[in-house]
């Protein structure tokens, strides 16, 4: 086993069917095809005058690497395509001149009453920049809360309570709170992640009792507990970042260079001898892995790179501690969503393509298989070998699964990922050793993310 930076430790696989979408439009074949640039996307004419199936504009924009062959299969079922409707897919450049253009020629039509039916979004700059070999990866929405609030999505109440495919009650219902607005539910969840660790449950014991507060982590005694803290993300204990109804910060530059402080603190605690860094275990060709605690950002729990390892090993139970927020819960980071939208020509056809991908089925297939990306599904009951709920095949064991779930359940908020998250997380590692820096850090993060939500 080979222990990864907490930079990247989050790209883990289950960006799963959703990403089965719309890639089917990246290449020939299928019901899909390119989609116009003017976004108009209704009934059209043939030359003859005739009318033609409605088409579908589907924007997808999940990230790096996508198994394009599996996405066009999913496309391919879903029922009526091809028949009642066409679906027009487009996949958005990953980097370069050509994606800065097309995000801005999106978000111009989409503020103009035009633009795609369905926009299929990744959120997680953070891991996306990391495959991207250091070339930042900027989302199409910078702010999905403060797009929400200006009325960009259509609420999907109506639809979801008539929903086909998918079960709403069966989503973890603290996660899909993060796409609601004053307006209903505007935007659908379909990945999460949040920080945890997991320590082999034969070699630690557990002596704090949680849940506990993201101070009392720092107060707490218990080497588990400090080292989840120490390796969590320097934002994993905020409950929120911005406020997407008023289009202000929900934290303040000091609380930010708190956070700063807090993690130098830890940092210092580790090098005194409080408790030990996770060691890296050096491992002879032949030689059987000894199990180790892994920093784990709920995503590694099912698919872990392309081996067999950690929760996939029935032989192996973990005690699994998560970051905790400043209230004594967890806040999840909604990684990748969906949403309509409000001038989509066919939002009934639009919503029963992101309807379809919700079921537990498609999720639980996992065809995207590239296993470079952060995130759970927000179903609740997949992930567990006994029920036969595996996700991409693979699940864990009743032990690994209850502490998962015991996790699950004490989310009390999510958010979605958004830039200063990456600048936080920047800022945390690279003034890491820099004493009287936290105060000027946090002023020059705020400064910056006000300026790009009033933009936004």
């Amino acid at each position: 086993m080979r222990m990864r930076t907490i930079g990247w430790i989050l790209t883990a696989a289950c960006l799963v069917w959703l990403l089965c979408l719309g890639l089917a439009g990246c290449e020939s074949g299928g019901t899909s095809h390119a989609a116009p640039e003017n976004g108009n996307m209704a009934e059209a004419e043939d030359s003859a005058g005739e009318v033609q199936r409605p088409q579908v504009h589907v924007c997808i924009d999940l990230g790096v690497l996508l198994d394009q062959k599996e996405l066009s299969k999913i496309l391919d079922r879903i029922p009526g395509a091809g028949e009642s409707f066409d679906l027009l897919t487009e996949c958005l450049p990953h980097r370069g001149p050509q994606r800065e253009k097309r995000l801005e020629e999106i978000r111009a039509q989409l503020a103009a009453g035009a633009g795609p039916d369905l926009l299929l979004c990744a959120q997680d700059r953070l891991s996306q920049t990391n495959i991207l070999d250091g070339e930042t990866f900027y989302p199409l929405f910078p702010f999905p809360e403060r797009a929400m609030a200006k009325g960009v999505f259509l609420p999907l109440d109506g639809y979801i309570k008539n929903a086909q495919y998918m079960d709403w009650d069966k989503q973890l219902s603290a996660v899909m709170e993060a796409g609601k607005s004053r307006d209903g539910q505007c935007l659908v969840p379909i990945l999460y992640t949040f920080d945890a660790m997991a320590f082999p449950k034969e070699d630690y014991t557990l002596t704090e009792k949680l849940p506990i507060t993201w101070e009392e982590m720092l107060e707490s005694q218990d080497p588990l507990v400090l080292k989840t803290a120490y390796f969590s993300y320097a934002y994993a204990p905020f409950r929120q970042v911005v406020d997407g109804e008023t289009g202000q910060l929900a934290i303040t530059q000091e609380e930010l260079a708190q956070r700063f402080r807090q993690k130098k603190e830890l940092e210092a605690r580790m090098l005194r001898g409080e408790f030990s860094f996770i060691p890296v275990v050096q491992q002879q060709e032949g030689e059987e892995t000894p199990a180790v605690p892994y920093i784990v950002s709920c995503d590694s729990l099912f698919v872990i790179d392309v081996r067999e390892e950690m929760f996939l090993a029935d032989t192996v139970d973990y005690i699994m501690v998560p970051c905790y927020n400043d209230a004594g819960g967890v806040t999840a980071r909604v990684c990748a969503f969906g949403g309509v939208n409000r001038h989509a020509r066919q939002p009934e056809y639009a919503f029963r393509v992101l309807d379809f991908l919700m079921q537990d089925r498609i999720q639980q297939k996992g065809f995207f298989l590239s296993g470079r990306f952060n995130g759970f599904v927000t179903s609740k009951e997949l992930g567990q070998q006994e029920g036969g709920l595996l996700v991409n095949g693979r699940g864990l064991n009743s032990w690994n699964f209850s502490q998962f779930r015991q996790m699950q359940e004490q989310i009390d908020t999510a958010r979605f990922l958004c830039d200063m998250d990456q600048e936080i997380q920047e800022a945390c590692i690279y003034h890491m050793y820099e004493n009287g820096q936290e105060e000027e850090t946090a002023q020059e993060i705020c400064a910056a993310a006000a300026k790009k939500l009033s933009e936004s």
